[in-house]
């Protein structure tokens, strides 16, 4: 009786041991090479797409009649303004307007502030968040000067914020308040322009080949790219040793010439308060018009908070007057149109703190 052939073996010999490890393994590649490349395509057309959308976007509130768009304002872009120039644009029924001083500065000339006895003179400093507003009334220190008379302190405000601007560039400033004016109090309010313009590209240039090389995957930058900044105590150095020390040296010049510093923590609007839609929104801002592309703008914010410790540590019970804005209440999304910019309700909001904050530590006293 002939033996009938195994259907086993007609199927052939099945894999074992190391040929059926290293099969599996080519296969698992191969799908994950395949995964990888569809999320690096889809990365790569939606990092297109969005800061395509972004950069050139026609978006009158951030774009096209603030005055750091207008190359008629400026004596050398994003450094000094051009003296008794001035810009009116209107555009979707909205209009703006910006008039520099004989000074080089927006709004009333400093030099025609007379001091008198029991008033206040205040320079505000800073850079677009300073100067910033649809006309020369609705910035924050016209705002905060009509918020200080409100409330019975007779004061003048001044506005010597110019776009761009970062701690670093102020010498020239306190230089001319400190000749010319003679003011009791300067507020500085910024943080944006050190942080994103000096020090997130700053840190990223530290990065060894291999970690550059991986962020070069629009996947990875996306994704990933918050792993790739420094921890905690280098971002916490970094600020105290480029942000803090130009305050430090600031506050020192101003208190030769009997003007007291304050300086203002920094406010934005809190991820938990947003929309997923309005968190890709102001995360793609982040990305693409502050050219911060490997940050999410969650870490952003974490930097910020870290900034803001550094400034109350640094001059708590010193000369400096901290004024804890960004710890005096939420700030919505709807204040802002990005995430550092805010609209017209944002900015009264802005001032209407900083007025009851800066009275407060005025009458007690306190640093």
């Amino acid at each position: 009786m002939n033996a009938q052939p195994s259907n086993t073996a007609s199927m052939g010999t099945p894999l074992t041991g190391l040929p059926k490890f290293l099969f599996f393994l080519s296969v698992t590649a191969l799908w994950g090479g395949v995964l990888l490349l569809s999320l690096e395509v889809y990365a790569v057309s939606s990092y297109k797409l969005k800061s395509r959308s972004v950069q050139y976007s026609c978006n009158w509130d951030l774009r096209s009649v603030r005055e750091a768009f207008h190359r008629s304002l400026w004596a050398e872009p994003w450094k000094e303004y051009l003296p008794n120039s001035s810009v009116s644009y209107s555009e979707l029924g909205k209009s703006y307007q910006a008039s520099i001083n004989g000074s080089g500065f927006r709004g009333s000339d400093a030099t025609k502030i007379s001091s008198r006895p029991g008033s206040l003179v205040i320079a505000c400093l800073g850079g677009s968040t300073t100067v910033e507003g649809d006309n020369d009334e609705s910035t924050y220190p016209a705002y905060l000067q009509n918020a200080l008379r409100q409330r019975g302190v007779r004061a003048s405000v001044i506005n010597c914020g110019i776009s761009s601007l970062k701690s670093g560039e102020y010498g020239r400033i306190v230089n001319y308040l400190t000749d010319r004016v003679h003011p009791d109090i300067v507020i500085e309010y910024n943080a944006v322009n050190d942080i994103c313009r000096d020090l997130i590209p700053g840190w990223f240039n530290r990065l060894n080949r291999l970690q550059a090389l991986l962020l070069k995957s629009r996947f990875v930058s996306t994704w990933l790219g918050d792993r790739f900044l420094p921890d905690d105590n280098v971002i916490r150095a970094d600020i105290e040793r480029h942000i803090v020390t130009n305050l430090t040296t600031i506050s020192a010049t101003l208190a030769q010439h009997g003007s007291r510093l304050a300086v203002s923590s920094f406010a934005y609007p809190h991820p938990s308060s947003m929309t997923a839609k309005q968190y890709a929104s102001i995360d793609n801002n982040l990305r693409y018009w502050w050219n911060c592309e490997h940050v999410s703008y969650r870490s952003y914010c974490h930097i910020i908070d870290i900034y803001n410790e550094c400034l109350k540590k640094a001059f708590a019970g010193s000369g400096t007057i901290y004024l804890p804005l960004a710890e005096s209440g939420n700030y919505p999304i709807d204040y802002f149109h990005d995430i550092c910019h805010m609209n017209d309700g944002g900015i009264r909001e802005k001032s209407e703190r900083l007025s009851i904050l800066l009275i407060s530590r005025l009458k007690n006293g306190s640093h």
